[in-house]
């Protein structure tokens, strides 16, 4: 038997195929049309979707915001040096209230006045006092009978440039509000009014 290798090549007289050159679709015809339907249904689509929202509320209540906060801005505690004795070895410190806090309140919200007090006289005595205003009220018609404005003092404290500043604010805070609720507890019926003012003593 004959291998196939050996026997002859067959003559199938045909052309060999080709790859054929890219004919680009014409630009009319169905598939044209399709396109054309295809894009107007987009431009339709399209035309119904909203624009973005536009936000003047937004804009307005933050211009309305801005001049809220400046309005307090405008109120900011503030503090104001003093007469000083003759000998000019002390320093006395007003940092007024202009708003209606409470002690707590006030004091947290001075802090950073008092510690930058602090950190700008080193080697020095310090003492604050809280000036408050409280009132005694006649419970038969809510009437004011009597009004005081002590003042709740803390203990004297050394600043030194190595002091712990925060700490040794918390412990003079701390002295003045357990002396004010020492106070009212032993008034007889004194009521805060107001925080008037806190007021810094500096020995040099």
């Amino acid at each position: 038997m004959a291998h196939l290798l050996d026997s002859d090549v067959p003559n199938l007289k045909k052309v060999p195929m080709r790859p054929t050159q890219y004919v680009p679709r014409p630009s009319t015809g169905p598939s044209r049309k399709v396109d054309k339907k295809m894009l107007s249904w987009y431009d339709w689509l399209v035309s119904h979707v909203t624009e973005p929202i536009k936000r003047p509320v937004s804009k307005a209540f933050t211009k309305m915001k801005g001049k809220v906060m400046s309005l307090f801005d405008s109120q900011q505690i503030g503090m104001v040096e003093g007469r000083r004795n003759h000998q000019n070895t002390v320093a006395n410190y007003d940092v007024r209230n202009n708003q209606n806090t409470s002690p707590t309140d006030f004091l947290a919200k001075v802090k950073s006045t008092m510690l930058n007090l602090f950190e700008s006289h080193p080697n020095n005595k310090i003492q604050l006092g809280l000036i408050c205003k409280v009132v005694r009220v006649d419970s038969s018609n809510g009437g004011v009978i009597d009004s005081e404005t002590p003042a709740f003092s803390s203990n004297n404290e050394f600043i030194f440039p190595k002091s712990d500043l925060e700490d040794v604010c918390k412990k003079m805070t701390t002295k003045m509000i357990e002396s004010f609720s020492m106070y009212l507890k032993k008034g007889s019926g004194w009521i805060l009014e107001e925080v008037v003012r806190l007021y810094i003593s500096v020995n040099k």
